[in-house]
């Protein structure tokens, strides 16, 4: 919403750059193919006390309506996590199999042994809700326990 380029993108004219175009270069079959090559993209800024991480947004459903939710993108993690309490706020589907995991969040000093439970989320891309995406995620009560402030 802030960026300062208005331009929209040649392919489908959203509201984003061509490069992150879900129809970019898939023609009009927007599933994923077996020979479809994996894009990783990663932003790298350098400003005095200041932290970028890298963030999507997208939909979800919640008793048949949408509701906006904002993704932190971890690259490094390896496994996709959710707040507890989000997963009972929307209510998402919890797996038959709870995940062994010892975790530790940013800023803690100690590595903690926990059982936590496998929730199913559907997400949706916000310019075309027909595209989505099902994942599975741990339910945990903290994702980080640093302050990491809105920048300005």
């Amino acid at each position: 919403m802030e960026c300062v380029k208005r331009e929209s993108c040649p392919t489908c004219n959203g509201s984003h750059h061509f490069s992150i175009c879900f129809r970019n270069g898939h023609d009009d079959d927007l599933s994923p193919k077996r020979d479809t090559d994996n894009i990783v993209s990663a932003v790298i800024k350098t400003e005095l006390n200041s932290v970028l991480l890298q963030t999507c947004a997208a939909l979800i459903d919640v008793k048949n309506e949408q509701e906006v939710v904002r993704l932190f993108l971890n690259n490094g993690s390896q496994r996709s996590f959710v707040l507890k309490s989000t997963s009972e706020k929307f209510n998402f589907p919890i797996l038959l199999r709870k995940e062994n995991l010892s975790i530790c969040t940013f800023g803690a000093k100690e590595t903690e042994a926990k059982t936590l439970n496998i929730v199913k989320i559907k997400l949706k891309n916000r310019d075309d809700p027909n595209l989505c995406i099902e994942i599975e995620a741990v339910e945990t009560e903290h994702i980080s326990i640093t302050n990491l402030p809105t920048p300005d």
